[in-house]
């Protein structure tokens, strides 16, 4: 095995940018880099609920230095996305500038030492592995940062790929960029785990767009914000409840309108 990582090193290290890059646990990846891990403490967004708010010190890389090494200095210029992809089939598509801007860390392991897990009771979760890597925002110095909750802090990551800002599969049929504000939304809340014609996350088997189409629109943005009242026990997660019921619900039309104008 360590020679095999060791293969991937030199290969990657030789090689121009990559499109799609498998992490490599935390020694090789510091050996990539060229840089030691370093510590940040975040109010852990699974954990702070109900107004609580819990802090965690987590232990990981800059963002940056990684994507740096792995897809090239001017990364930040991509017209695209990062994708970090998760080992269940999770898959958080995040912005480059999003990235440059908070400067996230990818974390894989906790300083306290303590076992790198997480419990997500939203979610109905507990002992959830965090691992090979999580990644965290410093959403203690910036506020609009937790009021994001969860979102953009996948965990179990195993692999970055540099995306298309919007794959063909994602535009509704000649609408050019017409949804290209309800794209980012479906990216940010749905297509972590749901896809729409192949594209997105793996978690979840159906397609977005056929479910959505069973559905009345009052149907829908019940579902997505309160599938708790709609399912008991559901691991489905409501559109950020730390955003107003207004906000919310601008977010679950748009979402329908965008998701019920692809034709058949």
């Amino acid at each position: 095995m360590k020679l095999i990582l060791n293969i991937f090193l030199l290969v990657l290290l030789g090689s121009a940018p990559a499109v799609a890059a498998p992490l490599p646990p935390p020694a090789e990846l510091e050996k990539l880099v060229g840089i030691k891990p370093a510590s940040i403490k975040v109010y852990e967004p699974h954990l702070s609920v109900d107004g609580q708010k819990v802090a965690i010190e987590y232990v990981g890389f800059p963002i940056d230095a990684v994507l740096a090494k792995l897809f090239g200095t001017d990364w930040q210029a991509s017209n695209g996305n990062f994708d970090f992809r998760a080992a269940d089939g999770y898959v958080s598509s995040i912005s480059p500038q999003l990235l440059e801007k908070y400067k996230p860390v990818l974390a894989f392991r906790r300083k306290d030492g303590r076992a790198f897990t997480v419990d997500n009771p939203r979610q109905h979760e507990k002992n959830v592995p965090l691992g090979p890597y999580y990644l965290v925002w410093d959403n203690i110095s910036n506020e609009a940062l937790f009021k994001d909750g969860a979102y953009h802090w996948p965990y179990q990551v195993n692999e970055i790929k540099a995306n298309t800002e919007f794959p063909s599969a994602l535009i509704p049929h000649n609408s050019g960029q017409r949804y290209a504000r309800q794209i980012k939304l479906a990216q940010k809340y749905c297509l972590t785990c749901h896809q729409i014609n192949g594209a997105g996350g793996s978690k979840f088997a159906s397609d977005l767009v056929t479910s959505t189409k069973k559905m009345q629109r009052a149907q829908f943005m019940q579902w997505v914000t309160a599938p708790e009242k709609v399912k008991a026990g559901t691991a489905m997660p409501p559109i950020n409840t730390a955003l107003s019921a207004a906000e919310r619900n601008n977010i679950a039309t748009q979402l329908y309108d965008y998701l019920t104008a692809f034709t058949d």
